[in-house]
């Protein structure tokens, strides 16, 4: 029996393995969306509940193929459905009004491009390419633990802004979700690997997570951490992705090969981790004395930049977002009469399309034009330049 067979054959004989209440329950086989856009079929059985748990399918389809029986998989199925029920049913309503998760919410890290559907239901900010995002801490009454990621609907349904959520977030995250931060070698050793090779220690490498080691890879993003470890390490650093969970960092040299350090953060990602717990396939970079981290950009992607201001300026002013390029207010006014789409840009991360030139001369900080915008600008130009060579011959 392949897969598709399997779903369809659990579908129609679940209920042969439920008590008889659910004779009358709506069957159906779902797709659940997770972390990094990845899509998992799960089974539902609805119910008179507005909470339906889901069970995922793939795990008993490989136990199929490893030579359990059909029968023995369906019972696994129906046991953990019905546990998953008492487990629903015990779960009070009222334990998720504000007053009572205000102290368990957190901020995760995830990859932006891979979840840009999910965005646009949850309260977020982007960071390079990446976003972080809030989820609450949850106990059932049986003692187990979990969390829920925050949608909009729940900021509707606490009476807070999005401004609030990340404050209290940040401030759980060291109250509650402390870092733990310890070189490799240390980690290592306390695995029982006494014997570190020679040579092994000449690059070392930190592991930066939270005390659970569960969406601890956040903490690169936490401006008092990072610059704490700086100063520890004693300069810039590297910051490699390791997953969601955490990240890996080690001094920045001036031989540091970014395009070494990137094929391997690939290389871990496709073979050492699951798709949902993949971060980046990028490199980034935190500098001691701006106090920023940015994304590496890769050598082959290197191009014209717009003005003479630096990216590393423009998060040092506190616009963070790596999609847009900076401009000077003279750049600015020089560009206001092309296609361009120009922005003002704020030192709290935030940026207003403008249009005019008073626009710009009453506007104190920096300005900015989206990455795209800029290299479809360039790639015209190129052609333009070259219609008219040909033009000419």
């Amino acid at each position: 029996m392949n897969y598709e067979g399997f779903k369809q054959y659990v579908a129609d004989h679940i209920k042969e393995f439920l008590p008889q209440d659910y004779s009358v329950h709506e069957i159906g086989i779902t797709k659940q969306r997770k972390n990094n856009d990845v899509v998992l079929d799960a089974l539902s059985i609805k119910g008179d509940s507005n909470i339906v748990p889901v069970i995922y399918l793939e795990p008993y389809y490989q136990a199929y193929t490893d030579g359990v029986r059909m029968d023995d998989i369906l019972q696994k199925i129906a046991d953990m459905y019905m546990k998953s029920m008492e487990q629903v049913s015990e779960f009070p309503v009222e334990s998720f009004q504000y007053d009572k998760v205000k102290n368990s919410i957190f901020v995760v890290v995830q990859n932006a491009g891979m979840n840009q559907e999910l965005l646009e239901k949850v309260p977020h900010e982007l960071r390079e390419d990446l976003a972080l995002l809030y989820r609450v801490n949850m106990e059932l009454p049986n003692g187990e633990k979990g969390s829920v990621l925050v949608h909009n609907n729940h900021l509707e349904m606490w009476g807070i802004d999005e401004k609030t959520l990340k404050e209290v977030a940040w401030d759980n995250m060291h109250n509650y979700f402390p870092p733990e931060f310890a070189s490799m070698s240390n980690i290592l050793r306390s695995l029982g690997y006494n014997e570190i090779p020679e040579g092994a220690e000449l690059i070392e490498m930190y592991v930066l997570t939270n005390k659970d080691k569960h969406y601890g890879a956040a903490y690169m993003f936490d401006k008092e951490v990072m610059s704490r470890i700086a100063e520890e390490i004693g300069g810039d650093m590297v910051v490699l992705p390791s997953s969601i969970h955490e990240s890996i960092l080690l001094r920045k040299g001036k031989d540091t090969d970014f395009d070494t350090l990137r094929e391997m953060v690939k290389e871990v990602n496709r073979t050492q981790l699951l798709p949902t717990e993949i971060l980046s396939d990028e490199v980034y970079q935190y500098s001691r004395d701006t106090q920023t981290l940015s994304r590496v950009v890769a050598s082959q992607e290197e191009f014209l930049m717009p003005d003479k201001v630096s990216m590393e300026e423009m998060h040092a002013y506190g616009y963070t977002w790596d999609g847009m390029l900076p401009l000077t207010k003279e750049r600015a006014l020089e560009l206001l009469d092309t296609e361009l789409v120009l922005h003002k840009l704020y030192d709290d991360g935030a940026e207003a399309m403008l249009e005019t030139k008073d626009e710009i001369l009453s506007h104190d900080g920096l300005f900015g034009v989206e990455k795209d915008s800029w290299m479809n600008y360039l790639e015209s130009q190129s052609q333009n330049e070259t219609n008219g060579m040909i033009q000419e011959m």
